[in-house]
C-alpha cells in the first residue's frame, strides 16, 4: 500500500499483481519493478511470469540515521561530496587566479617605482601642458 495510488484516483489503472525488488549492488540500492503475468492460454497457476514494468533507477546512500530524519548515524558514504564542498572548491581555485593577477600588477608596479619611470624629466611638447588654458 506504501507505492500504491490512492483508492478511487482517477488516474489509477487496473490492479495487477506486482513485485518490487530491492538489490544490493556496487554499494548502491537497486530497485525494479515487476508485474505478475499469468499465462494466457493456460489456467493454471504455475506458468505465471514477472515482466518488468519500470520504473527502474538506483540509489546511492549518502547517510543513514537511526531514526526517521536524524539521531545517530549508522552509515556513511566516504565517497560522497557535498555540492557546496565542489562549489567553494571552484571558487577558491577562482580566487587564487585572482590573487595571482593582483600580485603581478603589485610586482609591476614595483618594478616601474624602482626604474624610475615615474621620475623621468619634464616633457616640454606634454599634451597637456601644450593645450592648457
Amino acid at each position: 500500500d506504501v507505492f500504491s495510488p490512492p483508492k478511487g484516483h482517477p488516474n489509477s489503472k487496473p490492479f495487477h499483481d506486482h513485485v518490487l525488488h530491492f538489490g544490493w549492488s556496487d554499494g548502491k540500492v537497486a530497485v525494479r519493478h515487476y508485474q505478475v503475468v499469468p499465462p494466457l492460454h493456460d489456467k493454471s497457476k504455475e506458468g505465471d511470469s514477472l515482466v518488468e514494468i519500470g520504473p527502474r533507477f538506483t540509489l546511492t546512500p549518502i547517510k543513514l540515521f537511526e531514526g526517521l530524519f536524524g539521531g545517530e548515524t549508522l552509515y556513511m558514504s566516504g565517497t560522497y561530496v557535498t555540492p557546496n564542498t565542489v562549489r567553494a572548491e571552484r571558487k577558491r581555485k577562482r580566487s587564487s587566479k585572482t590573487l595571482a593577477h593582483v600580485q603581478a600588477k603589485e610586482a609591476r608596479r614595483e618594478r616601474v617605482n624602482v626604474k624610475g619611470v615615474d621620475k623621468m624629466p619634464h616633457d616640454p611638447l606634454n599634451k597637456a601642458d601644450l593645450f592648457a588654458e
